[in-house]
């Protein structure tokens, strides 16, 4: 009869949580189905060198210290003396001699009787571990976040839902650019851009400084445009512990425009941190370029993991509209991990399996400089985990059911020049709006190792399992606008 050598023991899980309150308390015991397997041969892929996690980021739940008592080399089920030649068979069909099965459980006896623990006591499962987490800090995460994301009462008198509505602008833009357009729902005077004046007069005085008129040579006044002007919002949001699981969000919307072009870019990026280690989920960029007596032309990118998958770009000289949508899914590994449950060295590897895209239309009337960009990025991502320990008397692994990131974020933005009736003024007139929901870090993450414990009876072995507690949360979840207004920029 062959004896099974030491293997690596694991699991591996993932699904999608959908509780998203704060929670009142972090610590709560993950629940593990032990009989979920995985192959053995997905361990062998986690890092054997990879980085340790940092102790002081774990609280073990000590007990006071139990007096070591060494089990004897009995058989497990009549209880009589063994030799330790003889062979066991444990509950998993592991095959293993007496001698070799009782040295390592008396040595794991010891150690856990130094952390309060013995095989011999009658619980099941007990949590060993915590994570240590400051709940202050996530809630003042959630507390900044919610801020951010404004509730409107009637969101039909946002320009998000009126004047940046696609059907009205597509009505519009094909028009000559005199749209009334109101202030945002969002308006606030202390955000409207400062305009730099003076920029074409420095221009006209560095050209006095450095070009001097030819005699006999008549002068000829040469028309230059006033200096573009420049609306920019941009925004940016995280939440969570980079030591274990974190997300975040930023992005930037920038309108520049004169009396002869309009330019509209637009960038949302999201992505988080799992045991220090970055996962860059999506990059979303587009931009939109109006030229007067000139081209429309549009550019569209999207990169996952640093990796560019989507890219459009196109130009013509009359009414250009363009729209289009992508996704796609990936799975990927981000952190491999070592550290100890209790006295037992283990390993682990967490990933994510997402899908990010984005959705897009891009409008332009180079007669009138006109340009309009609705653009919305969006990821589902989902953290998972596995792993294992190397041990004769039992098994280990690791497992997550956690949503790292969801996030929808749509901007809407439209720019175009005009001139001033009555004063003859030239201005830029912009409209920008966006709106986000987020949920991040709804879920738990866990570890856990077991040992088969002799009972000397029938049946003859019981299972002792201990925990750690990696993350357990309800998550948060917030939607609303990040701004919404309007500006009329003289140049």
């Amino acid at each position: 009869m062959s004896i099974m050598p030491k293997r690596f023991v694991a699991l591996g899980s993932i699904a999608t949580l959908s509780t998203v309150n704060i929670a009142t308390s972090l610590p709560v015991l993950a629940q593990v189905n032990p009989n979920i397997r995985i192959n053995n041969d997905a361990l062998q892929r986690v890092n054997p060198n990879a980085p340790v996690v940092d102790p002081s980021t774990v609280r073990i739940i000590r007990q006071n210290p139990i007096q070591y008592q060494a089990f004897e080399i009995k058989d497990p089920q009549t209880g009589q003396a063994i030799s330790p030649d003889t062979v066991l068979t444990l509950p998993d069909g592991k095959k293993v001699k007496a001698g070799e099965y009782y040295a390592e459980l008396n040595r794991l006896e010891q150690q856990f009787n130094q952390l309060g623990y013995s095989f011999r006591q009658p619980e099941e499962k007990v949590l060993l571990q915590e994570s240590i987490i400051d709940k202050s800090i996530l809630q003042r995460q959630v507390d900044a976040i919610s801020s951010e994301h404004r509730k409107i009462s009637n969101p039909n008198q946002s320009l998000f839902r009126s004047v940046l509505e696609p059907n009205f602008v597509i009505n519009e833009i094909q028009k000559a650019p005199a749209i009334q357009i109101n202030p945002g729902v969002l308006q606030n005077p202390q955000l409207s851009p400062q305009i730099n004046p003076g920029n074409f007069q420095q221009l006209q005085q560095i050209q006095q400084k450095q070009f001097k008129p030819i005699p006999n040579l008549p002068i000829i006044p040469i028309a230059l445009p006033p200096a573009p002007k420049t609306f920019t919002r941009s925004w940016g949001h995280s939440i969570g512990n980079q030591d274990r699981f974190y997300a975040y969000i930023n992005g930037k919307l920038e309108l520049k425009g004169s009396t002869n072009f309009t330019n509209a870019y637009a960038e949302g990026n999201a992505g988080g941190y799992i045991f220090n280690q970055q996962a860059n989920l999506l990059r979303a960029t587009a931009n939109m370029n109006s030229q007067k007596s000139g081209n429309a032309s549009a550019e569209v990118g999207l990169s996952a993991f640093g990796q560019s998958v989507y890219n459009f770009k196109d130009g013509k000289n009359t009414v250009f509209i363009k729209s289009d949508s992508f996704s796609r899914s990936y799975d990927k590994t981000i952190a491999d991990v070592r550290f100890s449950l209790g006295p037992i060295p283990m390993r682990a590897s967490f990933g994510v399996q997402a899908s990010a895209g984005v959705n897009y239309l891009l409008i332009a009337n180079p007669a009138y400089a006109t340009a309009y960009a609705k653009v919305n990025p969006f990821v589902d991502s989902k953290a998972y985990g596995q792993g294992g320990a190397d041990i004769v008397v039992g098994g280990a692994g690791v497992g997550a059911n956690l949503t790292l990131l969801k996030d929808d974020l749509e901007i809407r933005a439209f720019g175009h020049p005009g001139i001033e009736s009555g004063t003859n003024k030239p201005y830029f007139q912009v409209a920008a709006s966006a709106y986000n929901e987020i949920e991040a870090l709804s879920g738990n993450a866990y570890a856990y190792t077991y040992v088969y414990v002799p009972r000397f009876g029938i049946p003859p072995w019981r299972k002792k399992q201990w925990d750690w507690n990696i993350w357990s949360w309800t998550g948060f979840k917030s939607g609303g606008y990040l701004f919404d207004e309007s500006q009329k920029i003289y140049l």
